[in-house]
């Protein structure tokens, strides 16, 4: 299961270090602006990140030198270090972590865990075995529908995997969901009509 379980975060913008665990069901972040409460989500969002990344349906995003933080305001040096590390309900952890000389660079071996965990799922995907695959979603503060695709598009279909393509950019692109609810629609009216049944 990929529900999240604690997350701890060192040196990431504005939050020197918290550690965090998560309800199982919801878990409601208050507090006033300029506190770390959209900083906390960025962090998670960027290590999430590695699992769409590994699919090939999104770029891996990584540390830059603004997320390395300075506590100290009379200080002119940033962090040493900045760690961003996950935990999910079945134990499995892994994390990013950089060094100012690290740039754009993750320490891939806390990444092993993961990667197996995800390999297993496309190996039981493609074996026909009933897979869960995560929930990934994130949206910033804009939430515009700018575009609606047109017809043409909603006829198409999808892979399950399709559901994590840039599921965790900061800009939502809504015109995918447009797709599947319209494709899905298709479905459902193909399916009255085969079946003869305007009830189904």
């Amino acid at each position: 299961m990929m529900k999240l379980k604690s997350v701890l975060i060192e040196n990431f913008r504005a939050i020197e270090k918290i550690q965090l665990p998560l309800h199982p069901q919801l878990t409601v972040l208050v507090g006033e602006n300029g506190t770390g409460k959209t900083s906390f989500l960025d962090a998670i969002s960027m290590v999430l990140g590695e699992i769409p990344s590994y699919f090939k349906l999104q770029k891996r995003r990584f540390f830059d030198d603004n997320d390395l933080t300075n506590h100290l305001k009379s200080s002119i040096e940033s962090a040493p270090y900045v760690r961003v590390q996950l935990e999910n309900m079945a134990g499995l952890t892994w994390h990013y972590e950089s060094q100012p000389s690290q740039k754009n660079e993750p320490q891939l071996n806390s990444l092993t865990e993961l990667h197996k965990y995800l390999e297993q799922m496309i190996n039981d995907l493609n074996e026909s075995k009933i897979v869960e695959i995560p929930v990934l979603a994130y949206y910033g503060m804009n939430r515009d529908t700018l575009t609606i695709p047109n017809e043409s598009q909603f006829d198409r279909e999808f892979h399950r995997f399709d559901a994590l393509k840039n599921a965790l950019n900061v800009t939502p692109d809504f015109g995918t969901l447009f797709e599947w609810f319209f494709g899905q629609e298709n479905l459902e009216h193909r399916e009255k009509f085969e079946r003869k049944d305007l009830d189904y």
